[in-house]
């Protein structure tokens, strides 16, 4: 540490109290105090920083010497090079990485939102959709119109159910663990009979839990050509088997009864229409026992 200490020597050459006051107004205490000490060691900012390390002693000042060269950039970002580059960055497309623009967040931000259904895709098909949840799709899937859209899987683990609202569905297809078995729709030309079969060992069942079953030849369901209508607690029903080539087709009774007639009612007064009619006078060799509709045994007798 240096210290520097100036003054006057009181005129009477006495330290009085007078005298005191004029050495003390001119007196002066100057210095700097050295790093080892706490200090700075410097009368300067720059020096100071300096000294204590701040700043190199090639280059007190502490201003960089410099320059920069050249600048480049790495995909998506694109750098025109030299001392002063244009930065850029080109908009994503399907095949290149780049920025969002404003058009496409629209697009993607309309798709889904957290928690929401999907959005209407204006275009593409769905491949593969899966999932544990329940999934709505409204509007056009794949085009303009959802017969157009095409899934080549629609796989969940709990039940599926297509068409309509929620609580109006068209078509519900319970899933069973294990199954061996799976129903299968199959399109053929317009010359050729469309098909519902069952793939795997197992029977096909149409149930309806009230109700018939109608087969119709129209959309409308003015065409009917088959009913089956529903009978309470039914034990015993109607069995249809083909034959072969040669064999006669059979339809029986069949249940839990064992002795099972089989009915055929016509309507009104209409009558049952069965085999040739010959004009002709036979023998007599035996009878065939039937039910008339009323429930009396009758015998038709057979020559």
């Amino acid at each position: 540490m240096t210290l520097s200490i100036t003054h006057t020597t009181p005129a009477d050459g006495t330290f009085s109290a007078t005298g005191a006051a004029a050495w003390n107004a001119t007196h002066s205490l100057g210095g700097v105090v050295e790093v080892a000490q706490g200090g700075t060691g410097a009368t300067s900012a720059s020096g100071a920083l300096t000294n204590l390390g701040a700043y190199p002693a090639s280059n007190p000042a502490g201003y960089g010497t410099g320059t920069v060269t050249s600048v480049t950039g790495t995909a998506p970002v694109v750098s025109s090079g030299g001392a002063t580059p244009a930065i850029s960055m080109a908009a994503a497309t399907g095949s290149v990485s780049g920025y969002l623009t404003s058009a496409d967040w629209n697009t993607f931000n309309g798709k889904y939102s957290v928690g929401g259904a999907l959005g209407t895709p204006s275009s593409g098909t769905v491949t593969n959709l899966t999932g544990t949840a329940s999934i709505d799709i409204n509007g056009s899937v794949g085009a303009t119109t959802q017969s157009t859209g095409a899934f080549t899987t629609l796989r969940s683990t709990g039940s599926t159910l297509l068409g309509g609202a929620s609580g109006f569905e068209q078509v519900r297809i319970n899933p069973v663990a294990s199954r061996l078995q799976y129903i299968l729709f199959s399109a053929n030309t317009t010359s050729n009979i469309q098909k519902i079969g069952v793939v795997g060992s197992s029977n096909l069942g149409i149930n309806c839990e009230t109700g018939s079953i109608r087969f119709c030849t129209a959309s409308n369901d003015t065409l009917m050509q088959f009913v089956v209508n529903s009978t309470a607690s039914a034990v015993n029903y109607v069995a249809v088997t083909g034959a072969a080539t040669g064999g006669s087709p059979v339809v029986s009774a069949e249940g839990s009864d064992t002795n099972i007639n089989l009915r055929l009612t016509p309507k009104g007064t209409g009558t049952l229409q069965f085999g040739t009619y010959t004009s002709s006078v036979i023998t007599q060799t035996g009878y065939i026992t039937i039910t008339d509709a009323g429930g009396t045994s009758r015998r038709l007798l057979v020559g």
